[in-house]
């Protein structure tokens, strides 16, 4: 939003609308006609028109397919309006109304959800809850009021309170997936939040050790860097890699830069020993197994990861950086010479990167130029992989022909979403070229996902990382699954 010169920055994840009267049917309408613009919706009284549930049949626009500009690739996951979720609360005064039992039929047909509600109360608002049985975010609400209510402050702060600041679109698909969101005091209760001071600089992290966890065991760590602008405690129910860790028992961290945005420029830098002191703490306190630290971040956090992993390969066993991957500095790069010097040190790494997001071409295909294949090369020249990618010429529908890169691993169809059955994440495997080859890069290419994360890529990785221990001398140690 911008006025008098100033912008407020606002994320796609977290848009919603409400109204009442007159308002309530403009919101519900629009929602109706862009259902991925918002992850969810209140109103008092008024219900759409006829005329606007007509919008419900049309081919939904794919909203997060364009996120990042100038991408003409169509979903490949096609939905009607009528079957995105959004998130509703329906109020009325007295019974609803034809038009207003109409509209919450809609939205119950969307959010596929139960036939019978649960009862809650919300500051003293009796309310229906019906919840998908799989998705429980994506719901419908019905609260029936007094005549004499109206839409006051007290309504006002209960929506927000709770139900909007718990509901996210998250941009994992072409419409968004509705999702659930803690808040930052949820995070602060369900987590332990640590704190440090480097150079004079305050930063703040979560940890988070599964159920299972007894003091004196010796567990891997999985460490997410957030994206710009972009906190800890939001990123974390986007990717929910501690979902992951409480299942497969490591410890998670969420670490926090400094004004929400990561330097990694210097592989010595504030940011850098932040992350070392990150590492050290987990190993003293929580006696976390140092040989079994992984990293992943997303957007700038997926610089912050592949900067400390090709910078300072002993800390890590493996590192995934997702959807944002660009040159590194001088200064890095310098590093990386002085310590290839040395000795030849790899770092295992699975790259997660979404075809519409930038660095996908405008027909999602892997740009044979630019930042995503200087990125690649540059990973497989770092852990010794020799095998070729070709160059093919790709005859663009919506441009002029150009060069695609057609990868030269070897391809794993990986139907993790069930939505795309010929598989979502596609895996191209790369190994070295040494005398036992080894699996030192993951390349995931995912279809329709533009610059956000999916809570899939967190097991993805896991699965990845799991095979990794750094030993003690720096040399690695391939674990068999």
């Amino acid at each position: 939003m911008q006025g008098r010169g100033r912008r407020a920055q606002t994320w796609v994840p977290f848009h919603y609308v409400t109204g009442s009267g007159a308002g309530a049917r403009v919101a519900q309408e629009f929602v109706i006609n862009h259902p991925g613009v918002f992850a969810a919706v209140a109103t008092l009284d008024g219900g759409a028109y006829d005329a606007a549930f007509a919008k419900g049949n049309e081919q939904a626009q794919g909203y997060f397919q364009d996120l990042r500009g100038g991408k003409n690739a169509r979903p490949v996951w096609k939905q009607l309006k009528k079957d995105v979720p959004v998130a509703a609360w329906l109020f009325t005064t007295g019974a609803p109304s034809a038009a207003e039992s109409r509209q919450i039929d809609y939205w119950k047909r969307s959010d596929a959800v139960a036939p019978a509600a649960r009862s809650a109360s919300f500051a003293g608002l009796k309310t229906a809850i019906y919840s998908n049985p799989k998705r429980p975010t994506e719901q419908v609400r019905t609260t029936v009021l007094s005549a004499t209510a109206h839409y006051d402050p007290t309504m006002a702060a209960t929506i927000w309170n709770d139900f909007f600041q718990h509901v996210a679109r998250w941009s994992s698909s072409p419409n968004g997936d509705v999702g659930p969101m803690l808040t930052e005091a949820e995070v602060n209760q369900k987590f332990e939040v640590r704190t440090a001071d480097v150079e004079g600089k305050a930063y703040k992290y979560y940890v988070k050790t599964p159920a299972s966890y007894r003091k004196g065991q010796s567990l891997p760590v999985v460490i997410s860097a957030h994206g710009a602008f972009y906190p800890a405690w939001l990123y974390l129910s986007q990717i929910r890699m501690h979902e992951v860790g409480e299942k497969e028992g490591f410890i998670t961290v969420y670490v926090n830069a400094q004004q929400n945005r990561w330097d990694f420029t210097d592989p010595d830098g504030t940011d850098s020993k932040y992350i070392q002191h990150v590492i050290d703490d987990v190993a003293t306190s929580y006696g976390a197994d140092r040989s079994r630290v992984y990293m992943q971040g997303f957007s700038f956090g997926s610089g912050m990861t592949y900067m400390m992993g090709i910078a300072h390969p002993e800390l890590f066993a493996a590192v995934s950086p997702n959807n944002g991957i660009g040159p590194m500095s001088e200064a890095v790069l310098a590093r990386v010479k002085a310590l290839k010097a040395k000795s030849d040190v790899r770092t295992p790494m699975m790259i997660v990167y979404g075809d519409v997001d930038a660095g996908g071409s405008t027909d999602a295909k892997v740009p044979a130029q630019g930042v995503l294949r200087g990125a690649i090369d540059e990973m497989k020249l770092y852990n010794r992989i020799t095998t070729p990618d070709r160059v093919e010429r790709f005859l663009s529908p919506n441009t002029a022909p150009y060069d695609v890169l057609a990868l030269g691993g070897k391809k794993v169809g990986a139907g993790v979403d069930a939505r795309y059955p010929l598989g979502r994440f596609q895996i191209t495997h790369y190994v070295s070229s040494d005398a036992k080859p080894l699996n030192l890069l993951d390349f995931v290419w995912v279809t329709d996902l533009s610059h956000g994360g999916d809570a899939r890529e967190a097991q993805l990785e896991w699965d990845y990382f799991k095979q990794w221990q750094r030993n003690p001398d720096g040399s690695l140690r391939f674990i068999a699954r």
